[in-house]
């Protein structure tokens, strides 16, 4: 849904989100059913990923007192909800939302078009998963303001295979 400035948009994706509640869809990696939103910021148009980021932070529950080991182990037990491959994947997110990896981790040597490219699949592989699993309703709020390598992950996503 796009369109000009004041047009009602977002009354819009609020009635929608309304209808989806009722008919109790619940949304990406919520399993209480809370409405989740991406947002894009002008302030973070130039910070890669930043709406993602933002989303695990609040969806892992990191707190400002966790450390590193539990924002770690936070990662590692919803990726080993979700079915994912917790070795391959845990140092692709832990690096995306800044979380330093123990030893029994071996460091990333990719370079950094891999090192995106492999984020972006697992990122695109955790939400196909969650869609596996049950309804999913994706709200992209201010993509006007969305960085580049966000930009690319919504294309993908909005890739037709036909």
């Amino acid at each position: 849904l796009s369109g000009e400035p004041g047009i009602g948009k977002s009354r819009l994706v609020q009635e929608l989100k309304q209808l989806v509640k009722q008919d109790g869809v619940s949304q990406l990696l919520v399993p209480s059913g809370r409405q989740v939103e991406y947002r894009c910021a002008p302030q973070y148009q130039n910070s890669t990923f930043y709406p993602i980021i933002e989303l695990l932070t609040r969806l892992l529950q990191f707190g400002l007192d966790d450390t590193p080991e539990d924002k770690l182990g936070k990662l590692e037990r919803a990726l080993h909800s979700s079915a994912l491959p917790v070795q391959e994947y845990t140092p692709l997110l832990a690096a995306l939302l800044s979380v330093p990896l123990p030893k029994r981790y071996a460091p990333l040597s990719l370079s950094p078009q891999k090192h995106k490219d492999k984020t972006q699949q697992a990122l695109l592989s955790w939400l196909f998963t969650e869609t596996q699993q049950r309804p999913v309703l994706l709200v992209w709020e201010d993509v006007h303001w969305a960085d580049p390598s966000t930009l690319e992950l919504l294309d993908a996503l909005c890739v037709d295979d036909d």
